[in-house]
């Protein structure tokens, strides 16, 4: 995996996990996978990932916490963070960017919406 493309996906459900890992896979992506807010952070710390698919709602740290340890943590050499929330209503999108998230990604998640993020964050 290319150090520049290193994707982590944190998200308490195993399906949204292998789905999203799956449709990362077939877009030419390869990622790691970790299922609370508490395992991102160690996996960000130990790792160099260039973007996070972070789930909001999980058990022992969610999602919003993590991400604000992560930011405090590295600053601006922080990871691209990417919220995932079936929670889609209007404003959560800002809600979320104000909270330290980039950007905003709802479930279920589609092959379309999925590329147009990675489009926007990363270079393949």
């Amino acid at each position: 995996m290319s150090e520049l493309n290193k994707i982590l996906i944190a998200d308490d459900n195993s399906i949204n996990r292998q789905v999203l890992g799956r449709l990362l896979n077939k877009l030419g992506y390869e990622s790691d996978a970790v299922i609370n807010g508490e395992e991102a952070f160690h996996a960000v710390v130990d790792n160099k990932y260039h973007i996070v698919f972070m789930d909001i709602h999980m058990p022992v740290m969610g999602g919003i916490e993590s991400t604000q340890k992560i930011k405090i943590e590295f600053g601006s050499n922080s990871p691209v963070i990417i919220a995932l929330t079936a929670d889609s209503f209007v404003g959560d999108e800002q809600e979320l960017i104000s909270a330290g998230m980039d950007d905003y990604l709802p479930k279920p998640i589609n092959k379309e919406n999925l590329e147009n993020i990675l489009n926007k964050w990363l270079k393949k």
